[in-house]
């Protein structure tokens, strides 16, 4: 592969009309560096993002930098010196260089692996950075596919990973003609001198000598860090699966066998048990003698940490020190895993708020000039044998890095979903179970399909018959009470008995598990694109059907487009409603990535685990709870699902101890195939046909009226979900207003924790009993997770003991469930106090 350099020059800020463009060129002169930013390495560090097609042209993507740099200006600076003689970025709009690059091939899978390895890697980013003056080089390379890489170099004293990340976001808003959020005042996003001052009289409580700095020793060249003559540094990508990370992590986390050991161990990230495992690999492959001592370096980032006073958001500085993890090769190759992530956890715990603020007052003490310390952070040192240093990008969010590549206006989840279901011996067999698939992946081809993009470039299911995948598994367990228990709270059990969605292409992924007792289990996962719950269904009973060879019913129905769904002719397109906010939502505007904590994609204490809870209802308590909610009302029939959910949405809220003033919402799917009259939806259709009902209201609303409030709400709500809404829904998305304005799904995968809503799926109408495979109707069921479930995130259902009662899944943070489990099952009362005001 042959990259070829076209142009290369400077781009400047670009104030455009704004009024103030002038004052803020002139505002500040000069960034003072913090002492964070002095002990930082005083080089550039570089990365790549590559984007697929279709891809902006140059000329926007540099028009949208140059409109950054007005915000970000310091980018735009240089190195230099404040009036005082120390060294301070200089903000005299100089310009940062912007380069273009084509590369003659296209950005496959074998490129890919390329750039993973080193070769090709420098010259997707600009030119050596060696005598550069600008703070920021960017080069766009485009490949014969249309994909484009975005390679950038910036300087380490001027930014953290994520302040960089956010001036990155930044040009991607700018560039999609979104605007920054630049309502941080231009003398606060500056300003690093008194945020970080050090306090009158100063109060080091920790040695910061050895950490942050280290005496001066003259050429460094020669020290620890010297390489032998000869070698050549390689680099080798190590991919860690899903199921090997939660296999080292349920070894990092195993207690003790016996004594105080075995008590409860804090939450341990991903990285602190990956980092531990290459610490461990590493330094055995380096064959170091047994008493030398061997450091592992981690960034930490005082974003998350510093509370007096907090670091602002939109702060563009360097903000981290590093954890120091210290033991002997020998102690390190003979311990367990356990131990040296425990040892990383705790060494990552002590940087702490009192830790910084130490820090910062030993920097300006006077000794580090008396001692003549410099910081370890030492860009000179050529290996950090017998040390490793570990950065971690886990909580970098890539996919909000947005230069406005065409994204298809999808309403349903981007994600795959997960059931398991349990069968009474006797079983039919594995072959004959896999026979059966294949023959009704012969009648619903989508799920033996890949996603992908038809000759329009929107985005479709290619039927190209490359096949579902079929897991087979045995278990060491009778599939008894002691099982159900542990599946009715998810985790690492539960998660076994379906096939992982990590890295994978097939849209459906089934495993079958036999137990010692003979029991089957079939776990699911699909692909939510391709069908939604009662899709879903009609192919699980088509496989069911198909091993025990009778005919598949109902028949399965493709067509999407046609007539079903089309937008009406322009003078018939009716959009009644309003689907921006409920459907499609603006992207976000003026946002940056997350705050990361630098050592895990995100830091969570034990209470901020999100732990499931089955709660069981009676048929006695639904029956009472649905007479209470009539009460005034007698003549109202509510439903089971209307009463329930009311219910839940109240006690979570209340235990989540929400201020009275916040608005809550409640989503609630709704099924349009019981909705939609014209034309109706056929009985086989195999896609998705669900919207979602919205009800809203504040916390206190919700606490202080009685439960029929928020029952007739949901039912009011849902009930405005009917083929009108539906149809204009259909036109809205046909209108061409989505891509107009950049809409995207309100069904966000990748959204956070519902912190003040919920979000209800009911499968009460689930027929369980046509799922048959030859040996009865399934005895036991339960929805799966991704890599986690979200707090919020409800199933109700059915229970199997059929008895008309009921079942919900409840996924909460630890902290707010023990207050959950209390009021569960004790029934709402007129009014409550449980709002704060």
């Amino acid at each position: 592969m042959e990259i070829i350099v076209h142009s290369s020059r400077s781009v400047k800020p670009n104030y455009g009309d704004r009024s103030d463009g002038g004052a803020v060129a002139a505002s500040v002169e000069v960034v003072h560096l913090s002492v964070f930013d002095k002990i930082s390495y005083d080089e550039y560090i570089t990365g790549v993002c590559a984007f697929h097609p279709p891809a902006p042209p140059n000329h926007i993507l540099e028009a949208g930098l140059a409109t950054a740099l007005a915000v970000y200006r310091e980018w735009a600076g240089r190195l230099g010196m404040d009036g005082t003689g120390n060294r301070a970025i200089v903000l005299n709009d100089a310009g940062a260089r912007y380069v273009e690059a084509t590369a003659d091939a296209e950005l496959s899978s074998s490129v890919v692996l390329e750039l993973t390895t080193g070769a090709n890697l420098l010259s997707l980013y600009p030119p050596s950075c060696d005598g550069a003056k600008e703070l920021l080089l960017a080069q766009v390379t485009r490949f014969r596919c249309g994909s484009i890489i975005v390679g950038v170099s910036v300087h380490h004293r001027v930014a953290d990973g994520h302040a960089i990340w956010a001036f990155l976001f930044a040009w991607g808003q700018a560039t999609r003609g979104v605007r920054i959020d630049d309502s941080i005042p231009v003398q606060q996003r500056h300003d690093r001198l008194s945020l970080f001052a050090p306090r009158d009289p100063p109060q080091v409580k920790f040695d910061h000598r050895g950490n942050e700095f280290k005496p001066h020793v003259g050429d460094a060249s020669g020290g620890n860090g010297a390489a032998h003559a000869g070698d050549e540094v390689v680099i080798h990508r190590v991919h860690f699966s899903k199921e090997w990370i939660m296999e080292l992590k349920s070894q990092s986390q195993a207690a003790a066998s016996e004594g105080a050991a075995a008590t409860a161990r804090p939450y341990t990230t991903t990285l602190q048990c990956v980092a531990a495992h290459l610490w461990r690999c590493i330094t055995a492959a380096r064959g170091l003698d047994g008493n030398q001592t061997t450091r592992m370096r981690i960034a930490v980032n005082g974003r998350s940490r510093m509370k007096d006073p907090r670091v602002p958001v939109g702060y563009t500085g360097n903000a981290v020190l590093w954890a120091w993890p210290t033991t002997t090769a020998r102690e390190l190759g003979r311990q367990h895993i356990r131990e040296t992530v425990e040892l990383i956890s705790r060494e990552v715990a002590r940087i702490d708020d009192a830790y910084f603020r130490s820090f910062i007052d030993f920097a300006g003490s006077g000794a580090v000039e008396k001692e003549q310390l410099v910081p370890t952070a030492d860009s000179l040192e050529l290996t950090l044998s017998p040390n490793v240093e570990v950065d971690s990008l886990l909580g970098i969010p890539f996919y909000d890095m947005d230069f406005g590549g065409a994204r298809p206006a999808l309403v349903n989840y981007d994600e795959y979903i997960f059931y398991v279901y349990a069968f009474h011996p006797p079983a039919p067999p594995n072959a004959v179970l896999e026979a059966a698939l294949a023959k009704a992946l012969a009648e619903y081809r989508e799920w033996a399909g890949r996603l992908g993009v038809e000759a329009s470039g929107n985005p479709a299911i290619v039927l190209n018959d490359a096949g579902a995948r079929f897991v087979e598994a045995t278990a060491d367990a009778e599939f008894g009470g002691s099982t159900v228990a542990l599946l009715s709270t998810g985790g690492k059990v539960l998660s076994r008995l379906y096939p992982s969605c990590d890295g994978v292409e097939e849209l459906l992924l089934v495993q079958v598990t036999r137990f010692r007792c003979a029991s089957l289990v079939l776990g699911f996962t699909m692909h939510h694109k391709v069908a939604d719950g009662p899709g879903m269904w009609n192919f699980m009973v088509a496989w069911g059907q198909a091993t025990r060879g009778v005919a598949i019913d109902p028949v399965p129905v493709h067509d999407r487009t046609s007539s079903l769904f089309a937008r009406r002719r322009e003078r018939d397109s009716r959009v009644k409603f309003e689907h921006r906010g409920a459907e499609f939502k603006v992207k976000p505007r003026g946002e940056g990535p997350p705050a990361s904590d630098g050592v895990g994609a995100v830091v969570r204490a034990d209470d901020e685990v999100v732990v499931v809870h089955r709660v069981h209802f009676s048929r006695e308590w639904i029956t009472e709870l649905k007479s209470r909610a009539s009460q005034g009302a007698p003549s109202r029939q509510y439903t089971t699902l209307q009463c329930v959910a009311a219910h839940l949405w109240r006690c979570i809220t209340e235990a989540r101890g929400l201020h009275g003033r916040e608005a809550t919402r409640i989503r609630i799917a709704v099924n349009g195939r019981a909705r939609m009259v014209r034309p109706p939806v056929p009985e086989g259709y195999t896609g998705s046909v669900v919207l979602w009902a919205w009800p809203a209201t504040t916390v206190r609303e919700l606490l202080d009226r009685p439960l029929r409030y928020a029952v007739e709400l949901i039912s009011r709500e849902v009930a405005r979900i009917d083929d009108a809404y539906f149809r204009s829904f259909v036109d809205f998305a046909g209108s061409g207003a989505v891509e107009k304005e950049q809409l995207v799904p309100t069904a966000d995968a990748a959204e956070v924790p519902l912190c003040t809503d919920i979000d209800v799926d009911c499968l009460l109408a689930i027929p369980f009993h046509k799922l048959n495979f030859g040996c009865g109707p399934p005895f036991y069921f339960r929805p799966g997770y991704g890599h986690a479930p979200v707090a919020g995130a409800i199933y109700v259902l059915r229970s199997f003991q059929g008895d008309g009662s009921v079942d919900a899944y409840v996924p909460l943070f630890r902290r707010t469930m023990d207050a959950f489990k209390k009021c569960c099952h004790s029934f709402p009362m007129t009014t409550t106090t449980g709002a704060r005001l």
